[in-house]
């Protein structure tokens, strides 16, 4: 059993402007009756993806009370939570996946065929890691994180380092994107995690379609996002890259209203 209490939702929200930009994203919290904590460790840096959302982010996950046994973490500027906290730690408490990871469509940001090629395929077509949305154990999350960035200073070398000489050529990208350093994780099985591919628990709608109209894959409707080819009905809805204009559109229909 897992109780709310047990479980932290956290974001990374750095820089200018966050309060009008994460707006979405802590509407929903509020609506859905969840305690939305925002890690703005490493505030003084020059914003980087691949230290904020893993060196930055563990260091602030280890000021959390010891109680907290899980972590549900969504990015904070392209997202909105679709369903209440209750839903999320029923989720937790029946899957046997010690780490749950979000999945879409394309190999970004290194879209090199042979890098995409390294990942099996699923059913669905979602074959790549997407980390807007991750959740699971906190003390496996931890353990991850801390080989992120194991990796992240290795690859910080003018030289390749043991273990991961064979990545080596992803370096420029991946010192700048945690999606890379958990896509060579992934890659290289450092640590067990679940992709989502089915859309169980986010919805990555970018690399689908995110119209709101006529959409393929999803049906948006008042209190109900519908993943179509399955019947789910996710917990956080993503909006990456260029999906970012059409959020505002999904979340008043699903809301009712838009912040």
């Amino acid at each position: 059993m897992i109780a709310v209490r047990d479980i932290a939702f956290t974001t990374v929200a750095i820089g200018k402007d966050v309060a009008l930009q994460s707006r979405f994203l802590k509407n929903s919290a509020e609506v859905m009756g969840i305690d939305l904590l925002v890690c703005d460790e490493g505030s003084e840096l020059k914003y980087n993806h691949a230290i904020h959302k893993v060196e930055c982010y563990r260091r602030w996950l280890k000021k959390l009370p010891p109680a907290v046994s899980h972590i549900v973490f969504v990015d904070a500027f392209d997202s909105f939570f679709a369903q209440p906290a209750d839903w999320f730690a029923a989720r937790l408490a029946e899957t046997d996946q010690a780490l749950i990871v979000g999945a879409e469509r394309e190999n970004w940001p290194e879209r090199n065929p042979h890098w995409a090629n390294c990942f099996p395929k699923t059913p669905s077509g979602r074959n790549f890691i997407n980390t807007g949305f991750f959740m699971g154990q906190r003390e496996a999350l931890d353990e991850a994180l801390a080989l992120l960035d194991l990796a992240r200073t290795k690859l910080e070398n003018d030289f390749p380092a043991e273990n991961i000489d064979d990545v080596y050529w992803l370096r420029n990208l991946a010192l700048g994107s945690e999606q890379l350093l958990w896509q060579i994780a992934r890659y290289k099985r450092w640590f067990e995690m679940s992709l989502d591919d089915t859309c169980q628990y986010v919805a990555n709608v970018t690399t689908d379609d995110h119209s709101v109209k006529g959409n393929a894959f999803y049906r948006v409707d008042r209190n109900q996002i519908v993943v179509r080819e399955s019947g789910l009905q996710p917990g956080v809805v993503h909006f990456p890259g260029p999906g970012i204009d059409s959020m505002p559109a999904w979340f008043e229909i699903f809301f009712g209203n838009a912040p």
